[in-house]
């Protein structure tokens, strides 16, 4: 097969940054823009009588590598996605050959090397490895009627071309979580939603550059991170999550937000804390009232796993 049908992705976590490793967890790709830039250094010395630029006045320069990785959200293969965007996890058995993974923030020291297979149209598929891969930023999306979203924008360190195709191999049974299996709830009442994101911006720097090298060295903190999202309701009365949500608004009252999506055995759950910035329902036409809700993820107490958690149950050992 000689078109995308064919394409592949897979990452493993290094052990040290930018040092690649063969990859090893697979998950289905829906679409990505990872790709590399390198600024040409060009001397602005005069050459008496050239006119054109010559071989010994240029130089590669900064490589950057960065793009945009979009996946479906699957009950399991996920967790090493998600444990480099939060930065830990805590693994314990669940029986049944089940264990449950809680995902919560942390130093981000989790870095990728990420293989994408892509297929060319004379049936071969070149393999491009990046290694020192980290997520800069992430979002889940549910919306009715759709498969719930995986999304997450990465900042690499560099680009090989040469390295074997690893072999593809998916989990068994991999399942992507649709909205029938999702569900909503506010302070534990129950809310009808017609769409729910979340996203977190892990403000890592993208500026740690030195002499002697032309790769990003490894991307820090340099801020805190930013978990928010929105909700989409219907305006209702006051036992619904609409105008509830709007006096938690103006009250500057803070909840928990938890969605939930089953399948089966398997679970995976997002609760957060949350204070709601705000949006005031309007009349656009003579159909139904809709109220779009933005939110914040803030930590409640001392730790910041207060803020988000993310707990998966599914059959992986490990995430």
């Amino acid at each position: 097969m000689s078109t995308g049908i064919n394409a592949q992705i897979g990452y493993v976590a290094e052990s040290a940054h930018g040092t690649g490793v063969t990859v090893t967890r697979f998950i289905p790709l829906v679409s990505e823009s990872l790709s590399v830039e390198i600024e040409p250094v060009e001397s602005t010395g005069i050459i008496a009588g050239r006119q054109v630029l010559t071989s010994q006045q240029w130089a590669q320069g900064n490589k950057t590598v960065a793009g945009d990785i979009q996946h479906e959200l699957y009950d399991q293969s996920l967790g090493l996605l998600l444990r480099a965007a939060f930065g830990t996890v805590v693994t314990t058995a669940a029986g049944g050959g089940t264990a449950v993974h809680t995902f919560f923030p942390a130093t981000p020291s989790v870095s990728l090397t990420t293989q994408i297979g892509r297929p060319t149209t004379y049936g071969s598929i070149i393999p491009m490895t990046y290694t020192g891969v980290k997520i800069q930023s992430w979002e889940i999306a549910m919306e009715a009627g759709a498969i719930a979203t995986w999304g997450m924008t990465v900042l690499g360190q560099d680009n090989f071309l040469g390295t074997a195709l690893a072999a593809v191999s998916y989990a068994t049974n991999i399942r992507p979580w649709v909205f029938r299996s999702a569900s909503i709830t506010v302070d534990g009442t129950a809310c009808p939603v017609k769409s729910y994101s979340i996203s977190g911006e892990n403000n890592l720097t993208d500026d740690r550059r030195f002499l002697g090298s032309t790769l990003l060295s490894e991307p820090l903190r340099g801020d805190l991170v930013n978990v928010s999202g929105e909700l989409t309701a219907e305006w209702g009365t006051p036992s619904t999550m609409g105008t509830m949500n709007y006096d938690r608004f103006l009250r500057g009252t803070e909840s928990t937000l938890i969605a939930t999506l089953t399948s089966g055995t398997l679970f995976g759950t997002i609760q957060a804390n949350v204070r709601y910035d705000g949006s005031t329902p309007q009349v656009s036409g003579r159909g139904v009232v809709e109220h779009s809700i933005p939110f914040k993820a803030v930590a409640s107490g001392s730790l910041d796993s207060h803020a988000i958690q993310i707990q998966i149950r599914n059959n992986d050992a490990t995430a």
